[in-house]
């Protein structure tokens, strides 16, 4: 089982907007597996930018030969608001954004308001795209049955269920939690189902409904157990990414496995700022990582093709490296990575 938020993971470091769209792919899904978890959706602004996207696309087409290398084993999920709806051909480009990237659904919630922008998606081509999937609030049975109904005459759509903390506790909650997923997995034809989960408001609470957050882990566990499934929870709203890091420790206590904090943490990529220590001087350097383009040393943006970065890039921390220079050879300790 996978959990994960929705919302904006930590944002890379600035860089006047220049990152391209696999730079910020690769920024954020790390920063989601930094904190244990394995799936996010994001906002589809922050992978489309601004200005000329299509350009953006088929540069990184032409250029990257594995646009996966180093990404994070992370779950994707692009979330399509208004602005994005009123133009299909915007649709269309996030398809193809999520697909090159391994991103796994490019989503979008249902309002009675939006029918006619979802009838303008039904023409988008889905070849070789990512899948549309709409969401679906299943306390509001009408919302429910038009979500179904739009997704049964689109081939390649699916529905997506949402339910918000409060409403129901217990064996009501886990009954629900369950019939919306066995509904979707169905619908969908496909084993794979996301769940999301709305925080509400409670004054005093940072992290709301913890019992119920338990509820919903195990009542997911045992679907996926028993329907050879695999279910993503995807927190939204109040307290989204405290309330995913909740139940990704309530995953672990459950499964017996450990806490996905180790070998996703705390290693290089392009992005990070990254402490390192020149051993026979006893200096200490801190860069940050980013491409070629957007080198400056004296800036303390350190080029990933430089020898520096490619020795320490995939490293843990505490690791020592040797780097060739005309003065010899100097070796590099690799004291902490910043973000």
């Amino acid at each position: 089982m996978r959990v994960g938020y929705s919302g904006r993971p930590p944002s890379p470091p600035s860089l006047r907007g220049r990152w391209s769209p696999s730079d910020r792919f690769r920024r954020y899904s790390a920063a989601v597996a930094d904190a244990g978890l394995d799936c996010v959706e994001i906002p589809a602004n922050l992978l489309l930018g601004k200005g000329d996207w299509r350009n953006q696309l088929l540069a990184e087409c032409t250029n990257m030969q594995s646009p996966r290398a180093g990404f994070p084993d992370v779950q994707v999920m692009m979330r399509l608001g208004d602005q994005h709806l009123a133009e299909p051909a915007n649709a269309a480009y996030a398809r193809q954004l999520a697909a090159l990237y391994g991103g796994y659904l490019v989503t979008m919630a249902y309002r009675r308001s939006r029918g006619a922008q979802l009838d303008s998606l039904a023409g988008v081509s889905d070849e070789g795209g990512a899948p549309f999937g709409i969401i679906a609030d299943w306390h509001n049975p009408l919302a429910a049955a038009a979500c179904m109904e739009a997704a049964r005459r689109r081939p390649g759509w699916m529905v997506l269920p949402s339910i918000t903390l409060g409403r129901e506790q217990g064996q009501a909650l886990a009954a629900t939690a369950r019939r919306a997923l066995a509904t979707c997995v169905e619908a969908n034809g496909s084993p794979s189902a996301c769940l999301y989960v709305a925080g509400r408001f409670e004054y005093g609470r940072s992290t709301p409904h913890s019992a119920d957050v338990y509820t919903l882990v195990k009542a997911a566990l045992a679907f996926e157990h028993s329907h050879s499934a695999s279910i993503s929870l995807v927190f939204t709203g109040v307290s989204a990414a405290a309330m995913a890091a909740e139940a990704a420790g309530m995953r672990a206590a459950l499964t017996g496995d450990a806490l996905r904090l180790d070998g996703r943490r705390r290693v290089p990529q392009i992005g990070s700022r990254v402490r390192i220590r020149d051993v026979e001087l006893g200096a200490d350097l801190e860069y940050f990582i980013v491409p070629p383009e957007h080198a400056s040393a004296p800036h303390g943006m350190l080029s990933s093709e430089s020898p520096v970065a490619k020795a320490i890039l995939g490293k843990p921390c505490g690791a020592c490296v040797e780097v060739s220079a005309p003065g010899g050879t100097i070796i590099y300790e690799l004291l902490d990575v910043i973000n």
